[in-house]
């Protein structure tokens, strides 16, 4: 409570191209980037004591009213890459476009048809893989709406050079579109949320790091800081959709 973060407007001409290269975002100034200083590990026990020779992460999220879309730039260094087939390194991001708050995940008061059709519905949790491995797609959403992970919802790309359980730089552009209401049944029974500047809405995200270990993090570093961010939309700070700004200066 108390924190509000901000979400960069891109004039129309200025709209990222998802190719990951990062050159679209030199004009967000670095107010709006969220690094490691941020984030907290709520599981691990490390708090907000994140080793620069253990991991490094940055964070910018943009917006376009034009796309209607919500765009984010994510450069991370990981001492250990661990992109295992079974789990590995993910970048779990959490959104409540309306601000509508309440349960999005675990519901125990309904069957596990109906739980597994509820998940994700009104806030949307997606488990993107940093990198993902041969044969897997990029992410997966936590519910039945994994049509939210293909185009036109949303787009990504990687640049990276580094193998499994190397050190290195990794380097993820995508965007994704809001929506109130995201339906197992597909996109034509779903509400999409039309983005306003001045909006308020939840956000928030987790870096899973895994290392030499192939079943068990070392970290669970939040935004949240509160790991139920992945069950329940209470908990995800406030993101507010800027105007453009007056100066285009910034790296």
């Amino acid at each position: 409570k108390g924190v509000l973060y901000k979400v960069f407007q891109f004039p129309p001409d200025k709209i990222p191209t998802i190719d990951g290269d990062f050159k679209d975002w030199d004009i967000v100034p670095d107010s709006y980037k969220i690094d490691g200083s941020h984030l907290m590990d709520t599981v691990m026990g490390k708090g907000m004591k994140m080793d620069p020779k253990d991991l490094i992460v940055e964070v910018k999220v943009g917006w376009s009213p034009k796309t209607n879309r919500l765009y984010f730039y994510y450069k991370m260094w990981d001492n250990i890459h661990n992109f295992n087939f079974d789990r590995g390194d993910i970048f779990e991001v959490v959104l409540d476009a309306d601000h509508s708050g309440g349960r999005y995940h675990t519901f125990d008061d309904v069957d596990a048809k109906t739980e597994a059709r509820l998940k994700s519905a009104t806030a949307q949790n997606y488990h993107i893989y940093t990198p993902p491995a041969k044969g897997k797609k990029w992410a997966w959403v936590w519910g039945e709406q994994q049509w939210l992970i293909e185009k036109p919802w949303s787009e990504h790309a990687f640049k990276y050079d580094f193998g499994q359980k190397e050190a290195g730089w990794l380097y993820l552009e995508f965007s994704i579109t809001p929506f109130n209401y995201a339906s197992f049944r597909g996109p034509d029974y779903s509400a999409v949320h039309k983005m306003e500047e001045n909006d308020i809405f939840g956000l928030s995200w987790a870096v899973l790091d895994y290392d030499d270990d192939d079943k068990q993090y070392n970290g669970f570093w939040n935004l949240s800081h509160h790991t139920r961010m992945d069950y329940t939309a209470d908990l995800l700070p406030n993101f507010k959709l800027m105007p453009i700004e007056k100066t285009k200066v910034g790296k």
